[in-house]
C-alpha cells in the first residue's frame, strides 16, 4: 500500500439491495475492512421482490427474504465487513 492511498477509519456502505454492493464496491471495502477500518454494510431492502417465477406467490417472499439476508451476511463476512443492517423497507 503507498503512502498516497486513504484508509478510513469507519465506513459505511449503503445499497438499495442485497448484491448491489458486490457489483460495485466490494473489493474497496474488503481492502479497507483488511487494513483496519471498520465498515458497517446498510441495505434498504432485504431483495424479496427479486423473483420472476410466476409459481411463486406472496408466501414465498419472507423466505426469499431471509435467503437473500444470509447471502449478503455471508458475502460481508468474507470481506470483513463488521456489521450489516437491513432496513426492511
Amino acid at each position: 500500500m503507498s503512502e498516497k492511498e486513504f484508509i478510513p477509519k469507519n465506513a459505511m456502505s449503503i445499497h438499495a439491495h442485497p448484491d448491489d454492493q458486490e457489483f460495485t464496491v466490494a473489493g474497496t471495502l474488503a481492502k479497507w475492512a483488511q487494513n483496519g477500518c471498520r465498515v458497517t454494510s446498510v441495505i434498504v431492502t432485504s431483495g424479496e421482490a427479486g423473483d420472476n417465477n410466476r409459481a411463486h406467490d406472496a408466501a414465498y417472499k419472507p423466505a426469499l427474504a431471509k435467503l437473500r439476508e444470509d447471502e449478503q451476511r455471508a458475502a460481508n463476512e468474507l470481506l470483513g465487513i463488521q456489521e450489516t443492517i437491513f432496513l426492511h423497507y
